[in-house]
């Protein structure tokens, strides 16, 4: 019982911020999912649930879709999964659970702190995608890098959003497919996402009423300090496991 009320209130939270914001679902999630579940299934749970809420913003913002943008990313991101999900099967789950708290940490900072990715061309986004693609299928934190190459070319709040919900719709169906296929998702996962639901689709109802009232800038603020805060507890608990 204590499990299923850390995952769904985890998934309120960030499916609210990732309706928003328009990234966030992962580095909100994904420490507090590991603090009840195994590396492997809060990986594979918040794939999923974090895909479902993808696919509702997606569609309230795809005619702004800018496809330029996000097809080089994407195909760079596709030849990074393997390469994230061997990691996924074969490191130990200790040091997964220090990189979700440390990753997640470190990319909050230098969102917060205004830092970007200037990735010039074709190539340069597509790099951007690989380092993307490796974090999606090894600890399931795939946003920041894009999130910091989109900051860097000064786009719009709408084709922002549109940009890397299309991004995050098309990457999750790829990266589902390889989670179902090496068994990082089955029915345990189904079984533990199942109650989130509920959760997911008020968090993504909220996020659309809260996104008209309030400036920008002062709900990303918000995001952040979730973002520090999930990330920071999931860091001293694996460090507890680690050293007790």
């Amino acid at each position: 019982m204590s499990a299923t009320l850390v995952v769904v209130g985890a998934t309120l939270l960030a499916a609210t911020a990732q309706t928003v914001a328009g990234f966030g679902f992962a580095l909100i999630a994904v420490p507090l999912f590991v603090l009840v579940l195994d590396v492997p299934g809060a990986v594979g749970t918040a794939a999923l649930l974090s895909f479902v809420n993808v696919v509702n913003v997606a569609r309230t913002v795809r005619s702004h879709a800018p496809w330029d943008i996000v097809r080089p990313v994407l195909v760079g991101s596709l030849c990074g999964m393997p390469l994230g999900l061997a990691l996924l099967l074969g490191v130990s789950s200790d040091a997964l659970r220090i990189a979700v708290g440390s990753v997640s940490i470190l990319m909050a900072a230098a969102i917060g702190l205004g830092f970007t990715i200037a990735a010039p061309g074709r190539l340069g986004a597509a790099s951007v995608g690989l380092v993307s693609g490796v974090l999606s299928t090894s600890i399931a934190i795939n946003g920041p890098p894009v999130v910091l190459y989109l900051q860097a070319l000064r786009t719009t709040p709408e084709v922002f959003r549109a940009a890397i919900s299309t991004f995050f719709t098309l990457n999750g169906v790829v990266t589902l497919s390889l989670f179902v296929g090496s068994g990082v998702i089955d029915g345990d996962t189904v079984s533990v996402s199942l109650p989130a639901l509920p959760a997911l689709l008020l968090g993504n109802w909220l996020g659309h009423q809260i996104l008209p009232r309030f400036r920008p800038v002062t709900f990303h603020r918000f995001v952040l300090l979730l973002l520090v805060l999930s990330a920071g507890i999931s860091l001293v608990e694996a460090l507890f496991r680690v050293l007790g």
